[in-house]
């Protein structure tokens, strides 16, 4: 419960039936082997904006299952290293999720770097980031990502580029809007996305390149992505696929 401030060495070890774990902001240690030999935890919640100060050693152990999801909804990765190294690498760590099977990472490398992560399966049709738009320098989005909802990628006037993974096949209305300095669009499928007629709503004066492999730079010169960029937008296939058409 909030308020707690410390689980001793071995606390809940071999607590068979526990399945996920939530941890309240209010904890600031955690002793050695904590939760070891718990082996069916496959969810394991920190609330608090950092890590607990003190962290001891294999707190989760070697015995939990080697696929798990590992949330920090009120901190970013960059605050959450020690405890990230404590479980498996197949694990999935995030702040949170952003669709039914896609998640989200925020990570603070530098005092002006500021990078969301968006992985996963599936569609994105929620974006929790939102209140840190204005703060976000860099995205990367992951293979397995298919589609972007309305407005997702919306309100980060610091971004410049954005590469789309080779999966994805639909961006919806308004994808990109307020984000105005948006000046290269990478993708990486020969196919161009689907897009609704209303796709970016940016206004005439608006100026950027498209990046395509090669083999689909007709595809994109004639597409419906290309008309509805409003303003004077080009098609390149850029060096890594052989320079400029």
């Amino acid at each position: 419960p909030e308020g707690l401030t410390s689980i001793g060495q071995v606390a809940f070890g071999s607590c068979q039936h526990f399945a996920s774990i939530d941890i309240p902001a209010s904890v600031k240690s955690i002793g050695n082997g904590a939760f070891q030999y718990c082996s069916n935890i496959t969810e394991i919640i920190f609330r608090g904006t950092t890590q607990p100060t003190t962290l001891g050693t294999s707190i989760f152990s070697s015995s939990v299952p080697t696929n798990g999801v590992l949330l920090y909804p009120n901190g970013d990765a960059t605050s959450f290293e020690g405890v990230v190294s404590q479980v498996p690498s197949s694990w999935i760590n995030a702040n949170g999720m952003c669709g039914t099977s896609a998640y989200y990472r925020i990570s603070k490398p530098s005092k002006t770097s500021y990078q969301l992560s968006i992985f996963g399966q599936g569609k994105v049709d929620s974006n929790p980031w939102l209140s840190d738009g204005s703060k976000i320098t860099s995205i990367s989005i992951g293979e397995g990502i298919t589609g972007i909802g309305q407005a997702m990628l919306g309100g980060m006037p610091k971004i410049t580029s954005i590469t789309f993974p080779s999966t994805l096949t639909s961006l919806d209305a308004n994808v990109l809007d307020r984000s105005y300095d948006v000046k290269e669009l990478v993708f990486q499928s020969v196919t161009p996305p689907t897009i609704p007629s209303s796709w970016l709503n940016m206004g005439a004066n608006w100026t950027g390149e498209i990046v395509c492999p090669l083999a689909g730079f007709n595809n994109y010169k004639n597409s419906k992505l290309l008309q509805w960029l409003q303003g004077n937008w080009s098609v390149s296939t850029g060096g890594q696929w052989g320079g400029n058409l």
